[in-house]
């Protein structure tokens, strides 16, 4: 029913830099085959929020390993594995 985009399984990421030189965010995203669904987002266990139609949340995760968790309205979830390496 939905796929991560972004980033993929055990992916290695790093917080970019804005133009000012603070940090910025890194844009998670994925793909739901029905387009209005409800998608609730965890991050470790934390709720971040909820999208409906363009399925993305933009985040500044601390350094370290993270658990993605998504799940849509009809209970369907997937999670992922994703390691932030640096904040810039």
């Amino acid at each position: 029913a939905m796929d991560l985009a972004y980033p993929k399984a055990n992916a290695k990421v790093f917080i970019p830099r804005m133009l000012n030189g603070q940090p910025g965010q890194i844009v998670l995203e994925i793909a739901h085959n029905q387009y209005n669904m409800t998608v609730y987002w965890h991050l470790d266990g934390q709720f971040l929020g909820s999208t409906r139609g363009t399925h993305q949340m933009a985040i500044r995760p601390e350094k370290g390993k993270h658990v993605l968790t998504l799940v849509d309205g009809d209970g369907y979830s997937i999670a992922r594995s994703f390691e932030v390496l640096s904040k810039m």
